[in-house]
């Protein structure tokens, strides 16, 4: 699988993110409410929709390594909190949360991919030209 089509599926992945981000603030699919008493789903879902539209835009447009690099970073820690504050939310789990996380996870595995073949490929190009 080349860089072009990772970086593609990459894209689309974040892209599914962002919808069903905001689908989720406005309502049209339900997950559930806060435990807390806060329930601001419409602030969480258009700022959670916003940073993975951002996201889909800097792996379209971005070719820097490090750039990303923090969007994986970023990518799992939104993942990784899903599941942290779980208890906070009734159901902890649910159905769009989980079709989310698994958006999220395939974006996560297409990073790894372009982060360590950007690496074998910048390392070719250096040993080819030594």
């Amino acid at each position: 699988m080349g860089i072009r089509t990772v970086r593609t599926v990459a894209v689309a992945a974040a892209a599914a993110s962002a919808i069903l981000y905001v689908l989720i603030g406005f309502e049209v699919l339900d997950v559930g409410s806060s435990r807390t008493g806060t329930n601001d789903i419409l602030s969480f879902g258009l700022l959670m929709g916003a940073v993975y539209a951002v996201i889909a835009a800097v792996v379209a447009l971005v070719p820097w390594r490090w750039v990303l690099g923090v969007v994986a970073i970023v990518n799992a820690l939104v993942f990784i909190g899903y599941f942290a504050l779980a208890g906070v939310r009734e159901p902890p789990v649910e159905l769009w949360g989980l079709l989310v996380k698994a958006s999220q996870l395939v974006l996560l595995g297409a990073m790894a991919y372009l982060l360590v073949h950007r690496e074998e490929a910048a390392h070719n190009r250096s040993a080819t030209t030594a």
